[in-house]
């Protein structure tokens, strides 16, 4: 339970900020011949399926505007990660204090 709940705290605080948009991809749909063969010979072009009247065109993306740089993703998620083990040790004082018999 304790690794699901730091595994939920570092992706919420993580989230956005690490995105990788250099993955991200433009679809376009294209049912004309001449202008399906010049996507497929465009340099940005990644990939092609063929649907029952034109084909669906994956393009990559020519540019990337990286809002969030990557520096400041590894910190959220270090300090995420630090509040995680404080958080930890004291769930497990106080799951120790609450077994431990008075005397």
């Amino acid at each position: 339970m304790i690794a699901e709940m730091m595994k939920l705290v570092g992706n919420s605080a993580f989230g956005r900020s690490g995105m990788d948009i250099s993955k991200h991809k433009e679809v376009k749909y294209k049912s004309n011949d001449k202008a399906i063969k010049c996507k497929i010979e465009h340099f940005t072009f990644h990939g092609l399926e063929e649907l029952n009247d034109a084909c669906e065109i994956t393009m990559k993306k020519w540019r990337l505007n990286n809002k969030n740089p990557i520096h400041l993703s590894i910190a959220i998620y270090q300090l995420d990660s630090a509040s995680v083990e404080v958080k930890q040790e004291h769930a497990v004082k106080i799951c120790h204090n609450a077994l431990s018999l008075p005397q």
